[in-house]
């Protein structure tokens, strides 16, 4: 029974005892998606991508992209980030990374950093640096934040039609 139960991807434990006389108790402890990654996965606290139940509704899941090979090293990035972004328009809508352009980060507000390969953490908090002073009055205008360089950021301005 155990392993008919422990065969299912999303069951990460399970506990069977008797139940004297004719019971059986099933304890069971199902995996928690961490985060959505492509279409057809769901990112889980183990770092193990999961087959995505068609039922299943996403809620506020965060959206995890790039190479399969660096699922944990993106899932490490998401869970840094995670602790530094955590006023409710600056949370983590999407993160990706790929060999071309690195790191890129979508928050909830609409706001797209650019954040190049490396001191990831670093050009983050020089945004919420930023966004806290400077820029607070202005973040509903602002579409864009390329954080790659070295001691600034260009900032890209929403298209406001009149």
């Amino acid at each position: 029974m155990r392993s008919a139960i422990m065969a299912n991807p999303w069951i990460t434990s399970v506990s069977i005892s008797r139940h004297w006389p004719k019971g059986v108790v099933v304890e069971v402890t199902e995996a928690q998606p961490l985060a959505v990654w492509g279409k057809a996965h769901l990112l889980v606290a183990s770092g193990a991508l999961l087959p995505r139940p068609a039922h299943m509704r996403l809620g506020a899941l965060p959206e995890l992209a790039g190479d399969e090979e660096l699922v944990g090293q993106i899932m490490s990035q998401y869970q840094a980030l995670a602790g530094l972004l955590t006023t409710r328009d600056m949370e983590v809508k999407r993160l990706s990374f790929d060999d071309l352009g690195g790191w890129h980060l979508e928050l909830v507000s609409g706001i797209e950093l650019k954040l190049g390969h490396d001191a990831l953490l670093e050009r983050v908090n020089r945004f919420l640096f930023l966004s806290r002073g400077l820029l607070a009055p202005h973040l509903h205008k602002i579409a864009g934040v390329d954080t790659r360089y070295g001691n600034a950021v260009a900032v890209q301005w929403k298209n406001e039609e009149k």
